[in-house]
């Protein structure tokens, strides 16, 4: 999946980090990118997300959720450093894709 969807938000306008959330059992994801503008998010929601959606397609069950979050804080450390001194910048959103229920479709 990664080969197919890293590609789309590479080539985003604001896209700037991605990580990739996978429980142990590997039924659930929540996949968290970082933009540098609420209107960069949404811009990709409206034209790339279909693209995303059609290949999840097919390895979920369910629809995923997908919301849109201000970033209040973020430790200063080597992970999320880049992510704290944009925070200093006033540049702040996150977008959460939940993924629920994955496996093989029928």
């Amino acid at each position: 999946m990664k080969e197919k969807i890293t590609p789309l938000l590479l080539g985003q306008k604001g896209f700037q980090e991605r990580i990739t959330l996978l429980t142990a059992a590997q039924n659930e994801a929540i996949a968290i990118s970082f933009w540098e503008s609420e209107e960069d998010a949404d811009a990709y929601n409206h034209v790339v997300y279909l693209d995303v959606l059609r290949t999840l397609s097919k390895i979920v069950e369910w629809m995923p959720t997908l919301e849109n979050f201000e970033i209040l804080d973020a430790t200063p450390g080597q992970f999320l450093g880049a992510i704290s001194s944009q925070l200093a910048g006033g540049i702040a959103i996150a977008q959460s894709l939940i993924v629920l229920d994955i496996g093989i479709r029928s």
